[in-house]
């Protein structure tokens, strides 16, 4: 009996199952938990079915990283199409199958959040069993889960948008996704930065948390994901030269494209990269059939925060061919352009005509044979409205965006009274002449509801048959350019947003091209023939802001200043002439060929402009 007594078999398999039950979960990596398990669905990949981490080796050891108990914070800044939404995907089923904890995944709003969860989220629970084992559907009559949260045992994910202020601040949680950073706004509303007041949920778990960050980049020096990467071991991807077997990053810059014999880039050539050491030109598949590895500029083995930078000449779904063949066609167009350089190679672009010289603008105005040249397709108006005086800018446009300046016009008068509105409105039902004698009227008219917000409601609505709208401008990256809402005061009308920043960092780059065949060109004219309101002063108010970058609570904040003594009107015109050409949205092609049929009637009252006569 008693420390003698042996126990009863009963009780030893008791005992047995209690033991098993207290078995530590399955340790495995992310990327070892993703080759047993997860499945890829058809909706949102081209090789749908069993995940292979051997297919896109480079991300093994980010997926790895994540898994890390030593590192807290993961900083991913790619290119489009080199699977960083997989990797995202990976980790959450990493979460609910082995690591099960409170888990929040960031998309810039709620609305993609919404789109996230419906088209990538609910697909992959479905294909892989252990994860529908695991959650719930959100069609059960009982179930918790909804399209934005997720329950399983030990934990929950929740999808919000970095522009929901309550959904940042809800409740602490142990690992943090952050999807796409560089299109967070900048505030949560009121609130404050929108990465900055969702970390702080994870201060509950200040030893275990885990922080992983997505993004292609955006602008060189105010991109997010840029200081994250910084920030961390800023490791590139490097594979084996074909010929000397030394690592290399793959650049852009080593790419050699194929040229006919008059040095125009021949499609049917072959792509090659050089290498930096020995010099040999290889091909695409002899690059990336060599074994790669990624080489930290910033080493640091007890890093915490761990970061990458990877463009799609590594993706096993973007050929070279294809990167080039956009590269050729972005040429064209300062946007184009852009897009390619944060999406393609994912690098940040290096902002360019962030101030621009207004005496050379001035010296270059040049004589146009009529008032309107005859590449004008469509003409626009931009409408700033002061106490005493409207200031308003024509501008025509034509095929690649390139613009014409018309007329800059000021018409005095207390823009409280009804008679003052009305005199704008008679100038705003001028129709213009252009070279080949068409008249062209205005199509679109963009009017600053920033003063005078209740009569600026009151003339739109009345004339938003005619394509006469209110906008406001608003600051702030991750904005689309125009954005329609229905505001309701006093009177109901369309209002569009104006993305300002935006608009003027495109305006800007089109004012610093020099070759008249750039897309985006701005011509402006003499005043020789007709008095267009194109003088010195104009072009100092068209260029009386400058953007800069400043750090403001440890984040890279840009925008725009203005300089000291300059009225920005000229400027402001010249925007909403922008934000007008977008609400329209011409196909050019078709305008084009209306153009170059037979005269119609005049549709609507009018006169006939031939030159200024306020």
């Amino acid at each position: 009996m008693g420390a003698e007594r042996q126990l009863q078999p009963n009780t030893v398999a008791l005992f047995k199952r209690m033991l098993r039950r207290l078995k530590p979960t399955e340790k495995i990596s992310l990327a070892e938990w993703a080759d047993k398990y997860r499945r890829l669905p058809s909706e949102s990949s081209s090789e749908p079915g069993q995940w292979k981490t051997s297919r896109t080796p480079y991300l093994k050891r980010p997926m790895e990283c994540i898994s890390d108990p030593k590192v807290r914070e993961v900083v991913m800044m790619t290119s489009a199409q080199v699977g960083k939404s997989e990797v995202l995907l990976n980790a959450m089923g990493y979460c609910v199958d082995i690591d099960p904890s409170p888990t929040l995944i960031v998309q810039p709003t709620v609305e993609m959040g919404l789109d996230f969860s419906k088209e990538r989220i609910a697909p992959t629970i479905r294909d892989t069993p252990v994860l529908r084992a695991k959650i719930g559907s959100e069609k059960s009559r009982d179930a918790k889960n909804t399209i934005l949260k997720k329950y399983f045992a030990g934990g929950y994910i929740a999808i919000v948008g970095a522009n929901s202020p309550v959904g940042l601040a809800a409740r602490p949680v142990k690992k943090l996704f952050l999807d796409e950073i560089d299109r967070f706004p900048e505030s949560a509303r009121k609130e404050g930065d929108p990465v900055t007041i969702v970390q702080k949920r994870t201060t509950t778990y200040p030893y275990n948390h885990k922080i992983a960050k997505f993004s292609t980049p955006t602008i060189d020096g105010a991109s997010r994901i840029q200081h994250d990467y910084n920030r961390g071991t800023m490791e590139k991807w490097n594979l084996p030269c074909p010929g000397c077997d030394e690592l290399h990053e793959l650049k852009w810059a080593n790419i050699v494209i194929p040229k006919d014999s008059e040095g125009e880039y021949d499609p049917e050539g072959e792509v090659l990269h050089t290498c930096e050491s020995c010099g040999l030109l290889s091909n695409e598949i002899e690059w990336k059939n060599g074994e790669g590895e990624w080489v930290a500029l910033n080493p640091n083995p007890n890093a915490k925060v761990v970061s990458f930078q990877l463009s799609a000449l590594s993706s096993p779904w973007k050929s070279w061919a294809s990167i080039v063949e956009e590269f050729i066609d972005a040429q064209s167009d300062t946007e184009m352009l852009k897009v390619w350089v944060n999406t393609v190679m994912g690098e940040t672009w290096i902002e360019d005509g962030e101030s621009v010289d207004h005496i050379e603008l001035y010296s270059r105005r040049e004589a146009y044979k009529a008032l309107v040249p005859n590449g004008v397709l469509v003409i626009t108006a931009g409408v700033d409205v002061q106490d005493d005086r409207f200031e308003l800018e024509i501008v025509g446009w034509g095929e690649n965006k390139v613009s014409w300046g018309i007329e800059y016009v000021i018409l005095h008068g207390d823009t409280s009274l009804p008679e003052t509105w009305d005199r704008l409105d008679q100038y705003l039902l001028r129709r213009y002449v252009c070279e080949d004698g068409t008249a062209l009227p205005i199509e679109r008219t963009a009017v600053d509801s920033g003063h005078r917000t209740t009569e600026v409601y009151r003339f739109c609505k009345a004339r938003e048959m005619r394509g006469v709208y209110a906008i406001k401008g608003m600051g702030g990256p991750g904005m689309s350019i125009v954005h329609n809402i229905t505001k309701t005061k006093k009177v109901k009308n369309s209002l569009f947003i104006i993305a300002v920043d935006a608009v003027k960092s495109i305006l800007f780059s089109r004012l610093a091209l020099q070759d008249t065949d750039k897309a985006g060109y701005c011509h402006f004219p003499t005043d020789d023939k007709y008095e267009r309101g194109y003088d010195e002063k104009y072009f100092e108010g068209l260029t009386s802001e400058t953007k800069i970058t400043k750090m403001v609570k440890g984040r890279p904040k840009t925008e725009w200043k203005l300089k000291t003594g300059v009225r920005n009107e000229p400027l402001d015109c010249r925007v909403y002439n922008t934000a007008a050409l977008e609400i329209l949205n011409p196909n050019f092609e078709q305008l084009k060929n209306r153009k170059n049929a037979p005269v119609r009637p005049k549709r609507r009252r009018g006169v006939v402009s031939k030159g200024v006569d306020a």
